[in-house]
């Protein structure tokens, strides 16, 4: 059924067999080469293709961009056409709260880094030396720069007690037992 020239233009596909089995819209480039949209009997709808090389592709802009891609085997790609992994990402991933808006805190690939943001900035740094917090640079296994009074630094904490190591305004490193922060 084709309807145009209304409000309401649709294409509606209505199988004329079994109730078993699935709807499909087919695009044929050779009996071997076919894209499918299919509304199976479960209520899924699948897009897939018979070809043994190709994969589905979901783009937002432009054909081609591959925004969203599922290889043949099965692998996913975002921003990628060619994911090697089971899911592959090409950029930045923002994390939120559902509901609001703010995507100031994100994870992202960096050349050999992973660079960890929340609050508008880099708060930590993982990459082939170490762990860097407050620096995009670790130099060791666990690099930590910034902490200049008992609140910033290391703090140990056993959820009664703590114990905090910082490096006070004249530079000295300062171990302090602190128990009324809570």
């Amino acid at each position: 059924e084709i309807s145009t020239g209304t409000a309401t233009d649709h294409l509606k596909l209505t199988s004329e067999g079994s109730t078993a089995n699935p709807i499909k819209l087919i695009f044929e480039k050779s009996t071997s080469e076919q894209g499918i949209i299919e509304y199976n009997r479960n209520g899924d709808l699948e897009l897939y293709n018979t070809d043994n090389d190709g994969g589905v592709m979901i783009d937002g802009s432009a054909s081609g961009g591959g925004d969203f891609y599922v290889s043949h085997a099965g692998n996913v790609g975002i921003g990628t056409t060619s994911p090697s992994y089971p899911l592959q990402v090409m950029g930045e991933i923002a994390l939120g709260v559902a509901g609001n808006s703010y995507t100031g805190d994100r994870i992202k690939g960096d050349t050999g880094k992973i660079k960890f943001t929340a609050n508008g900035g880099v708060q930590a740094t993982l990459d082939g030396t170490g762990l860097g917090i407050g620096t995009t640079s670790p130099g060791a296994k666990l690099h930590i720069v910034g902490g200049t009074d008992n609140t910033g630094g290391i703090r140990l904490y056993n959820g009664s007690n703590a114990v905090n190591m910082y490096q006070d305004s004249n530079s000295n490193f300062i171990i302090d037992p602190y128990n009324d922060f809570i």
